[in-house]
């Protein structure tokens, strides 16, 4: 079986991303939100930022939140702030695709 990338996600796949990830990160959570995820680029420093509005597909085809002081963001850069540190066991599955040094 192929496995499909972000970008290649049906529209009922990104909707459970985003039903999932509303599960997860309520308004008024924190995450860490990453401005660049690149597997050709490191990692930017990380904003911790609380969640605005929940989740939703913008066009169609993209998973993205709003974030205080940042506005709309792709759900793959963000990722859910437990006890002060990231928990990888609440990443949304797309965010898997590379891992965060």
């Amino acid at each position: 079986m192929k496995q499909l990338t972000p970008k290649q996600l049906t529209p009922k796949q990104v909707q459970k991303l985003v039903d999932d990830f509303n599960k997860k990160v309520k308004v008024g959570d924190e995450v860490f939100y990453y401005p660049v995820l690149s597997k050709n680029h490191p990692p930017t420093s990380p904003k911790r930022l609380k969640v605005k509005y929940k989740a939703w597909v913008l066009g169609g085809h993209t998973a993205v939140v709003k974030l205080e002081d940042v506005g709309t963001v792709a759900i793959s850069h963000c990722f859910p702030v437990k006890n002060n540190v990231l928990f990888d066991a609440e990443k949304p599955k797309q965010q898997l695709l590379f891992k965060i040094a």
